[in-house]
């Protein structure tokens, strides 16, 4: 005990050397062997000695010093001491300490944090300022660090101690950072400590913190361990008792009512199964923070709603009673909130009574849409409106049929849900005008100018009209059914009756559904004519009025049009196609080359077809159907063809067997300036399979003249139409000299040698032509699994 008292004292005599004089509690004169000026003048930069490296000795003391703190109970101070006297022994060094050593000194720091004795913290402070210094490290700095390195040990007290210490340390700033606080909530929060986040509440008023939801959100995310960390844990729910004094002392902090921070925590509770304490908890912080001015009214029913998903409706009847009492007023949002996803009717009644409301149509449409959630029938819901006298709306009847012709998902609706749902349709028509018949009998017009001096009566009265007559939604849902049943001939009538309907209540789809629509219509028409007279009925009529497309859908009604697998022969008449065109002008629709580009395209395909199969009248019947568009192209003054017209009339013309129109065409686009490389292919093309060798050198001859870059498409195709031709050799010229060592960079790849061996293999040359290929383009061929040895 003597020992240890005049060790005490011996170490307090010394005191002056080892802390800065805001830490001193006595103040003997310090000793000249190390004074705060001569300490930082040796580790200056600019008087370091040679040796880079600090002596064995340090690291020793450092490893000393830390191992007395870890592994022993005696008092680190001699070993501080003895740290302290070979760091002012080896100030010349340029590196004070290593890595190693900086790290085992962290961590005898971040366990001295951990003592409850004076002596050891008096150390911790001045170990901190000292080797700040030593290291070119600001004070404040390297105390942030300790105090992170504790936080991330997970040691709360000892961070809240050190938190505390230093608000003491001059030149200490970290401590007045919200981060620094929120890191240490954090903490707390997860190890479910009270006491420590009370604490740290009341400690940030005095440092001028403004405590806000940011603060508190992030207490409650941890708790609930919502928010991301670095640090792991072993996740545990958080203790009711723990969540209710938090709720409870945040009003003493003047912290507000918070939506994101109550859904924190009635998720959190609610995501472990706990939903009796997530209920509770949500009641304690509305009760707590909320009122009418600061919880939205609608907040309110998003409660109640969610209540109503959990539980039984003594319980939502029970919280809305208490959400009253706080000023809350039940309205017509609050019905569909408290029904949740009740299927029993009885629900009605029993919710009309107790908030003294009527059920209205709009109740009726949201319960519909909660049933449909469920994919259970709405049905019994709309015959409830029917026999209770609740204004039926088209919305109503949207979303009674919508279930009946699309529950069999990709699969066609049955023939019995087609009926179904063509009898409400009727049924519905049918209430509409008698409806319109009763509002425009006499003296029934004049309630329409009582509207209150409050409403917007011109809205109310398009609403109303809105609902008299099924939706544009309703007639799509219908048509479509119609028109892809098995039993087009029974219901394709039904379908020109749905238009006409909508021609009578003035409805109009927009370009983009009448398009679609149309062309379903067309794919049900048993013939082209019939397909047509759809488009008649839709567009052109007189009872359409104003139905009508816009450029892009009248390219997709062309582009069915002239697709129909119902043409004889398979060629789409042209006459019927321009007058569609000549339509699209006389409605002011802008005419592009997209319209002549679909039935080109489409003619190109039926002339392979034909030609295949050698059908010679197919093929002279599609060549003057290609002529006549042509001709159509060029005496329409509407617009100026762009190349890729030209493009596809000249691929027409080649795929039909017309090389001489083909030419005609390339001829022109040549002249005119007006073609690309795909051009070049089309024309290659052509020559090759006409045997049009000449044509193809001449080609390629003026390309060359007028300098045009072949990429490397055009050369392969150049190389292929020539050994179509059976000019093996000038293609293996072209691939060889020609095509290598061009300022452009375009050289031979491997499909300009594969397309090169099939047709040697056809003439016996491939031994030839592979000897001159792997001369004279030996990468390439090296590359190829072609020319790998066997």
């Amino acid at each position: 005990m003597f020992l240890r008292r005049a060790f005490v004292r011996g170490r307090r005599s010394t005191l002056g050397l080892l802390v800065p004089p805001a830490r001193l509690r006595h103040s003997p004169p310090p000793p000249p062997t190390l004074t705060e000026s001569n300490f930082s003048e040796s580790v200056a930069p600019g008087q370091l000695a040679s040796s880079d490296a600090p002596p064995t000795g340090l690291r020793y003391a450092v490893k000393n010093f830390y191992h007395t703190i870890a592994h022993t109970k005696l008092s680190p101070r001699a070993p501080y001491n003895d740290l302290l006297w070979h760091v002012n022994n080896n100030k010349g060094t340029s590196s004070p300490l290593l890595p190693e050593s900086q790290q085992l000194l962290w961590r005898a720091f971040a366990l001295l944090a951990q003592s409850r004795s004076e002596d050891d913290y008096d150390i911790l402070v001045d170990g901190v300022w000292r080797f700040a210094r030593l290291q070119n490290t600001s004070v404040d700095e390297y105390a942030q660090e300790l105090f992170s390195r504790i936080i991330t040990s997970r040691k709360l007290k000892p961070a809240y101690k050190w938190l505390l210490a230093s608000l003491k340390i001059p030149a200490v700033t970290y401590t007045t950072e919200l981060s620094t606080w929120h890191a240490l909530l954090e903490l707390a929060a997860e190890l479910r400590d009270l006491h420590v986040i009370e604490e740290a509440l009341r400690q940030m008023r005095p440092l001028g913190l403004v405590l806000t939801n940011e603060t508190v959100y992030l207490i409650f995310q941890v708790a609930f361990r919502d928010r991301p960390s670095s640090r792991t844990y072993q996740y545990r729910p958080p203790p009711f008792p723990f969540i209710r004094s938090l709720i409870n002392i945040l009003p003493v902090y003047g912290i507000p009512f918070h939506h994101d921070t109550l859904r924190t925590i009635v998720d959190g509770y609610t995501r472990d199964g706990q939903e009796g304490f997530a209920q509770e908890a949500e009641f304690i912080y509305v009760s707590a923070l909320g009122n009418s001015q600061d919880v939205a009214h609608d907040y309110f029913n998003k409660l109640l709603a969610d209540l109503a998903l959990r539980k039984g409706r003594d319980h939502v009847l029970r919280a809305c009673r208490r959400f009253t009492q706080l000023g809350f007023v039940p309205s017509e949002d609050t019905f569909f909130a408290v029904f949740g996803q009740s299927n029993r009717f009885g629900d009605l009644a029993y919710w009309q009574h107790q908030l003294r409301m009527k059920v209205t149509a709009k109740v009726i449409l949201h319960l519909m849409d909660r049933r449909a959630e469920q994919n259970a029938s709405v049905l019994e819901l709309y015959r409830f409106a029917q026999s209770n006298g609740i204004t039926l709306t088209s919305d109503m009847l949207y979303r009674v049929i919508k279930p009946l012709l699309t529950s069999r998902g990709p699969e066609r609706p049955t023939e019995q849900a087609i009926d179904r749902a063509l009898d409400l349709y009727r049924d519905f028509v049918a209430r509409s005008d008698r409806a319109k018949e009763a509002n425009e009998g006499p003296g029934k017009q004049v309630s329409e100018n009582f509207f209150s001096p409050h409403s917007d009566a011109g809205a109310i009265k398009a609403r109303k009209q809105r609902d008299r007559h099924p939706s544009v939604a309703t007639y799509q849902l219908l048509i479509r059914a119609l028109t892809v049943s098995m039993n087009i001939e029974k219901y394709l009538p039904v379908a020109v009756s749905l238009i006409e309907d909508m021609q009578r209540f003035g409805l109009r789809l927009d370009p983009q559904t009448t398009a679609s629509v149309l062309i379903l219509l067309m794919h049900s028409s048993s013939t082209p004519e019939e397909a047509f007279e759809m488009y008649r009925i839709m567009c052109v009529s007189e009872q359409s009025n104003g139905a009508s497309l816009n450029e892009e859908g009248y390219v997709a009604v062309l582009d069915a049009f002239c697709r129909l697998p119902t043409w004889p022969g398979g060629v789409p008449s042209t006459q019927l196609y321009f007058s569609i065109i000549n339509d699209m002008r006389e409605r002011g629709v802008p005419i592009g080359p997209k319209v002549y580009t679909v039935i080109l395209a489409q003619m190109g395909k039926l002339a392979t077809v034909a030609l295949k199969s050698g059908d010679i009248v197919a093929q002279e019947t599609i060549a003057k159907a290609i002529m006549r568009i042509h001709n159509n192209v060029t005496l329409n003054p509407s617009f100026t063809p762009d190349t890729q017209l030209y493009n596809q009339l000249m691929d027409a013309y080649q795929r039909a067997g017309c090389f001489i129109e083909a030419c005609r065409v390339w001829q022109m686009l040549f002249t005119s300036g007006l073609f690309s490389d795909v051009s070049v292919v089309i024309i290659l093309d052509a020559c090759a399979y006409a045997g049009a060798y000449d044509m193809a050198v001449r080609i390629y001859s003026m390309l060359k003249d007028v300098g045009f870059p072949m990429n490397l498409k055009v050369w392969n195709t150049y190389l292929e139409c020539l050994c179509r031709l059976g000019k093996l050799d000038e293609a293996m010229k072209v691939a060889c000299l020609e095509m290598t060592g061009r300022d452009d960079g375009v050289e031979p790849d491997k499909e300009s040698v594969r397309i090169l061996l099939k047709f040697a293999m056809k003439t016996n040359q491939e031994m030839e032509v592979r000897g001159r290929l792997k001369r004279y383009l030996p990468r390439v061929c090296n590359s190829m699994p072609e020319f790998a040895p066997s």
